[in-house]
């Protein structure tokens, strides 16, 4: 059995009793702030630099959990793969496990085993994997049978569900020879995502035709020799910006453009109604706060179907401000490292009067209720909340069950949110 969960994720196991306050003094002047490397972006370079070894050459990668499974799993060859949690690797991972016709057994901890991946097996199945369900049919844990290596052609896939069923076909595209093109029905959710995968795709001299339906990626047998530098992680980004809201005070995130490829680059546009400003200083970036435009609580409604990793951060923020807004394209919360939806929904309840129309997966915020006392959230073991949900000490006294799940996607993540004030302290 080869175990790919880290040893920094014994939290997954600790008992929910164990509570942590959050804490925040206003510090007298805000640091600049160092973000992680975008896991998107490093995730993506992971797998072409494998099948590309000679070619890609990385200045500096992802330190995040799930880069570091991922690029574990590519580099060993194993009967028995485990996942945990991290849910872009293992689907990465099974395609370009299925392409190269490894024979093993895929799997994940039970959360991942309910996140879905029958469109993405059904996809490799129809390109010639055998690929057969241990368990419970669409989902963890998998056993490819190998033997044969996948030669491209044409592949219908079920979109609807997660974006990176296409960006994983995308990866390992260029290395079938017969190049590979992807047909889909309906409208393909977080389409920004796999857009980004082509734009990073073409700018390492990899062929790729978008349509309105489908793509095409032709077969590339070697790529031109380039050193790549990978920017901050843009969804991340997002935790620091909401502190703007309580300190008021100017902030600096390194490594950071404003005009990314990164689709949660798109948090500017949604704030700037707030008073959010920017300004590129070379590679990083400027931010602080005017007097807002928007004069009543009222809001535009948010679609987040392109930027979900933004949705509870915007939930949060806008929550908490008693904003009136909708937030729709909420679709893909469910299937995510907790049921964000119902969970983001049960928590917010306590601050927020809201409702939750669950067949629209969409969140109708009404303005902020009383609140009185501490209030207590059980973050699910999901990084994201833990994160969004610590700028939150600023207005409330805040307790949180575990504040270690950060380290799936911003492992310094203490370290960086203690320059604006922010801190934790276990209660005894």
């Amino acid at each position: 059995m080869f175990p790919l969960i880290s040893p920094n994720l014994i939290w997954l196991g600790r008992s929910a009793s164990e509570m942590y306050r959050i804490r925040y003094h206003r510090p007298e002047k805000s640091l600049p702030i160092d973000l992680p490397l975008s896991k998107s972006i490093s995730n993506r370079l992971r797998v072409l630099q494998y099948l590309y070894p000679k070619a890609i050459q990385v200045e500096k990668w992802s330190e995040a959990e799930d880069s570091l499974i991922l690029i574990k799993a590519l580099q060993q060859q194993s009967d028995d793969y485990n996942f945990g949690l991290a849910g872009t690797s293992v689907r990465f991972f099974l395609a370009v496990a299925a392409l190269e016709g490894r024979a093993c057994t895929i799997d994940a901890s039970e959360r991942g085993r309910q996140r879905p991946i029958k469109p993405l097996v059904d996809a490799l199945r129809q390109l010639g994997s055998e690929i057969i369900y241990l368990n419970k049919e669409g989902h963890l844990p998998v056993q490819l049978l190998g033997g044969t290596e996948l030669r491209g052609g044409m592949v219908h896939l079920n979109a609807s569900v997660s974006s990176q069923f296409i960006t994983s076909l995308l990866l390992i595209a260029p290395r079938m020879e017969k190049g590979l093109k992807i047909q889909w029905e309906g409208e393909s959710v977080s389409s920004s995502y796999w857009q980004m995968s082509c734009v990073l795709m073409q700018e390492l001299g990899i062929k790729v035709q978008e349509e309105e339906q489908s793509i095409e990626i032709e077969y590339t047998p070697s790529l031109e020799p380039q050193l790549v530098t990978i920017e901050s992680d843009w969804s991340s980004a997002a935790y620091p910006i909401q502190t703007l809201f309580a300190s008021k005070q100017e902030l600096i995130l390194k490594n950071l453009n404003a005009k990314s490829v990164q689709p949660d680059a798109i948090l500017l546009k949604i704030l700037k109604p707030l008073g959010l400003r920017h300004k590129q200083m070379g590679t990083n970036l400027l931010l602080w706060l005017d007097e807002p435009k928007q004069k009543t609580m009222e809001f535009p409604n948010i679609n987040a179907s392109n930027f979900p990793d933004l949705s509870i951060s915007i939930a949060v923020l806008l929550g908490s401000l008693g904003i009136q807004f909708q937030l729709s394209g909420l679709e893909t919360l469910e299937g995510k490292e907790s049921k964000r939806l119902s969970h983001l929904y049960s928590s917010l309840s306590q601050i927020a009067d809201l409702s939750l129309d669950e067949d629209l997966a969409t969140l109708k915020f009404g303005g902020v209720k009383k609140h009185e006392g501490i209030l207590r959230l059980e973050t699910a073991y999901d990084h994201r909340f833990v994160m969004a949900f610590t700028p939150l000490s600023s207005l409330f006294s805040v307790e949180l069950n575990e504040v270690e799940s950060v380290v799936k996607s911003f492992p310094n993540f203490w370290t960086e949110i203690s320059k604006l004030g922010f801190y934790h302290e276990k209660l005894s």
